[in-house]
């Protein structure tokens, strides 16, 4: 831009746009500036330590060397004799003829990518503090303000009792069914929604005669550390990592007696002898991980023996704890990759289950299978005293997203805590939401849900779990329909799209707690040892290997690779490999290399392929790092592909006197009225 250019006077304007609005709103100064001259045009910041730029997207850049009104703007950036100083959009258009392209230290070289194409109505995103649409302020005051969104729904779900061959000793016993499927009714039936019981019994002696854990991972057991998740009796107190019972002398291995002084990984579990059936009852004596007799096998391994879908109905499975927890339940979120797997679904301790004074364990869980937070995780559970999410009053945006429940700590008394002097300072909390089901009181204090939860709990079913209704509902459409244009006798209307899917089938962020740390949410070869998915350890020179197997084979234009934790330096992974189907073209166990590949853990890696039309059936990752951690892996195709034939866009018809839906609220327009997003201002400030 020369001198003379620059010394024009302009005006300083900016946008706004909503998320209902289809256009932006330009708001111009009544102040002009002046510049003695301009040598750079800073375009998405500087990146200095001021901290000079802005986040979001840039569509273009036009400069005037002339005064234009508000309604000139109106009309479009070129829509004038008098041609601008300078026009640029976001595919550089004809940048050659604005800049030197030159590669020099004074200028730049045009770099041309295509134009976005516009949005027509900007998505309904979450809040930074949410993850889905169902964590949008302007979806939960739709569920909140048309009730016809809130219409009664029953939802299966199912029991899975283990019992042994002849049907003796099952998990839970039949009383405790009733009696807790009759608790879950009467709290959710306020609410309109209620579910529909089944029993699923599996008569096996040896899965039933196990010990389930809830929350250990076996490749811990046995890794010289304490693990207190794994600690128990039945474990072998974590393979002998968390109690040694006395020196184990050489004499007494392999002697055809398990005895217990030998029974750790510091002896290999007395050479097999407490493994071996015919020599001890493996049942209470089996602690070594590797052994298909051991006494215990993890909720996991249980859930991928009985394989049940939980694409239409939820699966309720029982576990018990180490001897240092006192964990009651877990649920799978909504927006977990397992949500509608066999691997997903509630984990309770029995002893919590349809039992005096323990009811409320079930409905504290199923209230986080319907996408509810705890209440006090805008206090206890935020990451520091800085967190955004930290709750500090009611929000929609902050904490457990609901504004009808108080900031308050994790408490189990029946009342409001004290003051509360923790890291952050002193804080008094009052009128707290003790009495809430998501709350940690017991079942003589806990009675009842928010509007706000409610709202959130309709939202979730809507979006995730449709085909656990019984029946199936039409698709609810949470908003109004939306006027984004009109003329002297017509209208034009945008319907947010329905909530319906499941969210394990879209593009998703790593659901680790936290990326960059170790996490039991992703797949390991350390936590990983005995998964026949996984090799290891990891030899040189070719390292580990994890194979991630895709439920359609498809032609991919892009892989994404969310590896969020490693140990060693790059290249994390020594190679990775893309997998043919059955009937490629390649020949039998050929594959696709990529190479070796630098990883970033808060960086997903994307990667653009040409596979020369082989469809690609799975990734299989290497690496030197048994530590590494591997949380997700998407293949993208392009628009031909067949999976995508059944696509098209939604097309709606309108009659007069109709509603789109009863599950879609109404708007109420006249022709002509102002509505947002028309361009207009309305009024001066």
């Amino acid at each position: 831009m020369s001198s003379q250019e620059a010394t024009r006077s302009a005006h300083y304007s900016f946008t706004l746009r909503t998320d209902r609005s289809p256009g932006s709103t330009r708001v111009l100064s009544q102040q002009h500036y002046r510049a003695g001259s301009c040598r750079t045009l800073l375009l998405g910041g500087d990146q200095s330590e001021e901290g000079q730029g802005f986040r979001g997207y840039l569509g273009g850049v036009v400069l005037w060397g002339h005064a234009r009104s508000h309604d000139d703007l109106l009309k479009g950036p070129l829509d004038d004799s008098r041609q601008p100083v300078l026009a640029m959009w976001a595919d550089v258009t004809e940048a050659q003829q604005l800049w030197t392209p030159l590669k020099t230290d004074r200028f730049p070289v045009p770099v041309f990518f295509p134009s976005p194409q516009r949005e027509l109505v900007s998505p309904f995103l979450p809040p930074p503090c949410g993850l889905t649409s169902c964590d949008n302020v302007e979806v939960i005051q739709g569920y909140n303000s048309h009730e016809s969104l809130r219409t009664p729904k029953t939802l299966r779900y199912r029991v899975v009792n283990l019992a042994n061959s002849d049907s003796s000793q099952p998990t839970v016993s039949t009383a405790q069914i009733h009696l807790q499927h009759q608790a879950l009714n009467d709290a959710l039936r306020p609410y309109n929604i209620s579910l529909d019981l089944s029993v699923h019994t599996v008569h096996n002696s040896s899965l039933r005669q196990r010990f389930i854990l809830s929350n250990c991972r076996m490749g811990k057991i046995g890794n010289r550390q304490c693990d207190r998740e794994c600690d128990h009796p039945r474990t072998g107190h974590d393979g002998g990592d968390c109690i040694r019972l006395g020196p184990c002398y050489s004499w007494r291995r392999r002697d055809g007696v398990c005895n217990p002084e030998c029974n750790s990984i510091l002896s290999d579990y007395d050479d097999g002898d407490c493994c071996n059936p015919e020599v001890t009852d493996v049942l209470r004596t089996c602690f070594d991980p590797e052994s298909p007799n051991r006494a215990y096998m993890s909720v996991q391994e249980l859930k991928e023996v009985l394989r049940l879908s939980g694409e239409n109905m939820l699966n309720v499975f029982f576990a018990s704890n180490s001897v240092r927890e006192a964990l009651a339940g877990t649920a799978t979120w909504p927006w977990a990759k397992e949500a509608l797997t066999h691997q997903g679904g509630m984990v309770l301790n029995p002893a919590y289950f349809g039992t005096a004074g323990h009811n409320s364990t079930m409905i504290h869980e199923i209230g986080h299978i319907f996408g509810l937070y705890h209440v006090f995780k805008g206090v206890s559970e935020r990451d520091s005293c800085d967190d955004p999410c930290q709750e500090t009053t009611p929000s929609m945006e902050t904490g457990d997203l609901c504004a009808d429940t108080a900031p308050t700590p994790k408490s189990k008394v029946c009342h409001d805590p004290g003051p509360v002097n923790d890291s952050c300072g002193v804080t008094r909390y009052l009128d707290t939401p003790f009495r809430n089901y998501m709350s940690y009181t017991d079942d003589n204090c806990t009675n009842h849900f928010t509007a706000n939860q409610a709202a959130r709990m309709h939202c979730y079913i809507d979006l995730v779990y449709q085909r656990w209704l019984k029946p199936r509902l039409p698709a609810a459409i949470p908003l109004p329909p939306m006027l984004i244009g009109q003329t002297a006798d017509s209208v034009t209307f945008h319907w947010m799209p329905p909530m319906r899917g499941g969210l394990y089938q879209r593009y998703s962020p790593p659901d680790v707690d936290q990326v960059c740390e170790p996490s039991l949410q992703a797949w390991s070869p350390e936590l990983n040892l005995y998964d026949s998915n996984v090799t290891s350890p990891c030899p040189h020179p070719h390292g580990c290997t994890l194979t991630l197997s895709f439920l359609h084979p498809l032609v991919p234009h892009t892989l994404t690779l969310w590896v969020t934790y490693a140990s060693i330096g790059n290249p994390v992974l020594a190679n990775v490999d893309l997998v043919p189907g059955p009937g490629e073209a390649l020949g039998p166990g050929e594959a696709l290399s990529l190479g070796p590949q630098h990883i970033l853990c808060d960086t997903p890696l994307t990667l653009r392929l040409d596979t020369r039309g082989v469809a690609i059936s799975a990734v299989r990752l290497s690496t030197l790092d048994d530590r590494m951690e591997v949380d997700a892996a998407m293949l993208s195709s392009g628009p031909a592909s067949s999976l995508c034939s059944s696509c098209r866009p939604l097309l709606y018809r309108v009659q007069e006197g109709s509603m789109l839906s009863g599950r879609s609220p109404p708007l109420t327009y006249t022709l002509g009225q102002n509505f947002c997003g028309d361009g207009r201002l309305h009024l001066s400030v």
